[in-house]
């Protein structure tokens, strides 16, 4: 299934992926769907990454109503060209919706930004810090001093979701293995507190307690 929006006046060369297809088995509901005042958690994603990017596709499993956040996009960020598709292959873990997404943006895109449905509070600096880093490398990952690789918050060739396919067929679906097996640029953490100070981009909201504090933080800040 795929829906499009409108776009125009962005870096058409630059694309990005968001999945949405997870369990969310420890926050127990879908966390693209999370409220974050009058925007959902999804919402607010795709305002933070639009400005870095001339379009976004969003991947997400066959059981969600993508239709439904298609329309509620579509009314909310116009200005964005945004495709909504499903995973082909079921229960194969974040490594098929960056597959899936790559192989989508390659005919439109020559690299992709990809991040989760659950880091709301990303900085459209961030995005572009990784953007403006582009070289030769296969990938831009930031990763921490002790090993860390942070690979849901990284920036991928599209080309690449062949060399991905393969992983997934022998069965190494995990995300860091992707710096660890192509030739990929290592961002160090430190670097990138430039930019972002607390490192919020990178900040997973994966728990009911994350989300409630959260709330909690955004509301103190508005006091």
């Amino acid at each position: 299934m795929t829906n499009s929006l409108g776009s125009e006046n962005f870096p058409k060369s630059l694309g990005a992926i968001i999945l949405v297809g997870g369990q969310s088995l420890r926050m127990g509901r879908d966390k693209s769907q999370l409220p974050l005042g009058d925007r959902t958690f999804l919402h607010e994603i795709v305002r933070k990454i639009a400005p870095a990017v001339g379009r976004i596709v969003v991947v997400g499993n066959a059981t969600q109503d993508l239709d439904k956040a298609a329309r509620e996009l579509k009314t909310k960020q116009p200005t964005v060209e945004i495709s909504f598709v499903t995973d082909q292959e079921p229960n194969r873990g974040p490594l098929e919706g960056i597959r899936v997404g790559l192989k989508h943006l390659e005919p439109l895109c020559s690299h992709a930004f990809v991040t989760g449905c659950d880091v709301p509070l990303i900085k459209p600096e961030f995005v572009q810090f990784l953007f403006d880093r582009i070289d030769n490398s296969t990938a831009i990952v930031p990763c921490s001093e002790d090993g860390k690789v942070f690979g849901m918050s990284a920036i991928y060739t599209t080309n690449l979701h062949p060399e991905i396919g393969d992983l997934i067929e022998r069965n190494e679906l995990r995300v860091s293995n992707l710096a660890k097996r192509f030739s990929a640029k290592r961002i160090w953490v430190d670097e990138l507190r430039t930019i972002d100070p607390k490192l919020d981009s990178l900040m997973n909201i994966n728990r009911v307690e994350d989300y409630e504090n959260l709330l909690r933080k955004i509301a103190d800040e508005d006091r």
